[in-house]
């Protein structure tokens, strides 16, 4: 399925091999080589990249993760670290897809996926069923990281995680929990546990209200860290919110004084016509 994911804003399988080793078989995937990824770029900046940088990936980064949706692919590890990128165009990729899945709705599947920071609240509730929102969640965290400068939600632990959700969004109620499939005994004791907490602070709390970070942005994000997985904004809605308009004005500069090379108005109508839909789709 990799290889049929010829998109701009996924990093480009070059071709994949078996070795035989005894009894096992390791199955190897090469891809293209980009040498910077955003976690490293985040450091080199000191975490404060500017709103122009900080759209201009997350459009790029919610534009592939939208791709892979519709191709059934759950890639399950979405992290600034698993997120390539040309410094000098500003293009970014989706890679590093060794926790992916594809169409895991239709078998159930292990919950203990994706870096913890990054981990939806289906999995910290024991999901085995779940779909590919659990990356809409993720990609909102790095977004999130970036208006922020600082990781969204730094859990110490998978309970610590969890109660970091709930102190922003509130705990959440029956009805969520059973569209997470969330388990059972896992729900019953996070109830128990956090009962006295049922409504969180707001979200600009955690994110406040700045030149770099101002109420459009934080709005995005309270519509993509949803509980309810098929409640998250993601798709065409997402990618043509106002909030986006900056990054295809040709007159608009990187903090860097280069324009943004990575990016056009035909990206927009591109996905506008479907961005390469695929067969197979979940939708």
């Amino acid at each position: 399925m990799l290889n049929r994911l010829n998109h701009k804003n996924i990093v480009r399988l070059l071709y994949s091999y078996r070795t035989r080793y005894s009894d096992n078989t390791c199955f190897s995937l090469i891809f293209e080589f980009i040498p910077l990824n955003l976690y490293q770029y985040l450091k080199k900046h000191q975490r404060k990249i500017g709103l122009v940088e900080t759209k201009m990936f997350a459009w790029q980064l919610f534009r592939g993760q939208y791709h892979l949706l519709k191709a059934g692919i759950c890639h399950r590890d979405i992290k600034p670290q698993n997120l390539l990128i040309n410094e000098d165009s500003g293009l970014l990729k989706i890679g590093d897809f060794g926790s992916s899945a594809f169409e895991p709705r239709k078998t159930p599947q292990p919950s203990y996926h994706v870096t913890r920071y990054y981990r939806p609240p289906e999995l910290l509730l024991g999901a085995k069923i779940y779909g590919c929102e659990v990356d809409i969640w993720s990609s909102a965290c790095v977004f999130g990281e970036m208006l922020r400068g600082a990781v969204l939600f730094p859990g110490k632990s998978t309970l610590n995680q969890f109660e970091l959700y709930i102190d922003c969004f509130g705990l959440p109620t029956d009805h969520d929990a059973i569209a997470m499939n969330a388990s059972r005994n896992k729900w019953k004791e996070i109830k128990m546990r956090y009962a006295d907490r049922c409504s969180g602070h707001q979200l600009s709390k955690i994110v406040p209200l700045t030149a770099d970070c101002p109420k459009e942005a934080v709005q995005i994000l309270q519509d993509m860290l949803v509980y309810t997985p098929i409640r998250r904004l993601c798709g065409q809605r997402l990618l043509s919110n106002p909030f986006f308009y900056e990054i295809f004005d040709k007159n608009t500069r990187r903090p860097c004084g280069k324009p943004i090379a990575c990016l056009s108005p035909a990206d927009v109508a591109e996905v506008s016509n479907g961005d390469g839909s695929m067969t197979g789709s979940i939708e």
